[in-house]
């Protein structure tokens, strides 16, 4: 069976957060609206996707607050994965490996590792902006881009 990843880029933070710790930098209302079109994106990707599914999430708040729709869609349980946090791409692959098997991942997090991890999966240059995600079949190497959303 097939092992499906994908990987998503919290969206938009507010901006004049600064004074604020970047684990509570929150999402602004333009990443708020993003959100709500990656719902409506992974709602028909959703369909494509192996189960079991599992989400993790940064515990940084544009993280979470990323997270929580999706996890709704998904009548799932986010998990907190502090890892995800400034994870490096080691990080990345070595969760990657824990979690290798059948059923689909889904990560929210931080670039660089996100676009770091999804460039070595591919092995080309990927880049993942704001609220951007990429949904990989990772049982071939290379992986396969099964699809995209872009904002």
């Amino acid at each position: 069976m097939d092992m499906h990843l994908i990987l998503i880029r919290h969206a938009d933070t507010k901006l004049g957060q600064a004074a604020r710790p970047d684990l509570q930098r929150q999402l602004s209302r333009s990443g708020v609206a993003q959100v709500e079109r990656l719902v409506a994106w992974l709602s028909r990707r959703g369909q494509d996707m192996p189960r079991p599914w599992r989400l993790l999430a940064s515990p940084a708040q544009r993280a979470l607050q990323t997270a929580a729709p999706l996890a709704e869609l998904l009548a799932l349980d986010t998990v907190l994965a502090e890892l995800l946090y400034e994870a490096s791409l080691g990080d990345l692959q070595a969760l990657l490996a824990e979690n290798k098997g059948s059923g689909s991942l889904i990560l929210v997090a931080h670039n660089p590792a996100l676009s770091g991890l999804a460039s070595e999966l591919l092995r080309r240059p990927y880049s993942l902006a704001p609220a951007n995600a990429v949904h990989l079949n990772v049982s071939q190497n290379p992986a396969q881009k099964l699809a995209e959303f872009r904002i």
